[in-house]
């Protein structure tokens, strides 16, 4: 039953189907949690660390490359791998958490933004 069905194809199409939801909610989400008001200040916080990590990898793949062998850079890469699934289901954790103490959105949205340096007038209405 499963020979008939070519692996590939439905995998790429799974992934592309990923790939695009994922950008849908990325920019849909923040959007519907936090409101207008500061979504680009926000969006513009929350790429900055992919971003940085998209624009240094080729660099520090090359370095690796140049100063050790092939295995060692794919070693390093599986290490930051796993260090990344790591940090997510740690820190899926504790935005669960943090959600529980914190349900309606203009305290979200304060949590969020209380490290800003804006006045708070001009912050949405409500308080935690």
């Amino acid at each position: 039953m499963w020979a008939d069905i070519p692996l590939l194809p439905a995998a790429l199409a799974f992934y592309g189907a990923g790939v695009g939801l994922e950008s849908i909610a990325r920019g849909t989400l923040p959007l519907a949690m936090f409101g207008a008001a500061g979504y680009a200040t926000l969006m513009g916080r929350l790429g900055i660390p992919s971003l940085i990590a998209q624009a240094s990898a080729p660099w520090i793949g090359a370095l690796l490359l140049e100063h050790t062998s092939a295995r060692s850079t794919l070693a390093f890469v599986a290490g930051v791998a796993l260090l990344n699934i790591a940090l997510t289901i740690a820190s899926a954790g504790w935005s669960s958490s943090a959600a529980l103490e914190c349900r309606s959105p203009d305290c979200a949205f304060d949590a969020v933004h209380r490290a800003s340096a804006r006045p708070r007038s001009t912050r949405r209405g409500g308080t935690c």
